[in-house]
């Protein structure tokens, strides 16, 4: 009867060694987790580190140089520079090209004080290929000291006009083709003018040639409009 009492009291043989087993099986499955958990954070300590990398940026394309090779051409006098293809011609207005009004005549100012006061600077004319540019100075508007460009036309043909950037700002070039009896540029030809916020004019287009065509100046016409955007004011 005693002995009835204490099996009530304490677990049967049967449960205590299913606990026993439980316990067993937690303590081996605890220590293998652990184990293996260890493995790996050794195996990671030993693995070299991978530097983290960014996005790659894209390398720009340089941009290439519109004027390498071109020569730059500095009127001190007025104040400006441009740049050139080294086969073209720059030239400065001569001497006997001045003219003298009335009024000058009577103050008695002659061609060379003219000159000397003026200078062949104030205009240019760079020729390259079949193409051409002037610049007519500030002071000479309305060619009041010497002619600097056009002065009419010989036929008729559509206006034209066109935008240009000119020392940093926005310009609107006007002029017209003329189109003659023929397909030569004496005949069919193109000029125009931009005048600039200081009051430098500038007129580019196809010179007279009886040898090349209005196509071979359209050719070309790219190499004049990068003459006329390379003015810079240098004051």
């Amino acid at each position: 009867m005693r002995e009835q009492l204490d099996n009530q009291k304490g677990f049967s043989p049967v449960i205590l060694a299913i606990i026993v087993l439980i316990l067993t099986a937690l303590v081996v499955g605890g220590g293998v987790f652990w184990w293996q958990n260890l493995k790996d954070f050794k195996k990671a300590q030993e693995r070299p580190l991978v530097p983290e990398t960014s996005p790659a940026v894209p390398t720009p394309t340089p941009t290439a140089d519109p004027y390498a090779g071109w020569l730059t051409y500095t009127n001190d006098v007025y104040d400006y520079e441009f740049r050139y293809p080294r086969e073209a011609s720059v030239m400065e207005v001569e001497q006997n090209a001045f003219s003298l009004s009335p009024e000058e005549v009577s103050a008695g100012m002659t061609f060379e004080d003219k000159f000397l006061r003026y200078t062949g600077k104030i205009c240019l004319t760079i020729t390259s290929n079949v193409g051409y540019v002037q610049m007519s100075a500030p002071p000479n508007e309305g060619f009041a000291h010497v002619i600097c460009g056009r002065t009419g036309r010989a036929y008729e043909g559509p206006n034209r006009s066109e935008s240009l950037t000119v020392d940093g700002r926005s310009y609107t070039a006007e002029g017209f083709e003329e189109q003659g009896p023929g397909e030569t540029l004496n005949f069919h030809n193109e000029t125009l003018v931009v005048t600039l916020d200081d009051g430098t004019r500038i007129e580019y287009g196809s010179r007279p040639d009886e040898s090349a065509t209005f196509a071979d100046y359209l050719e070309m016409r790219e190499e004049i409009l990068r003459i006329v955007e390379s003015f810079r004011k240098t004051s």
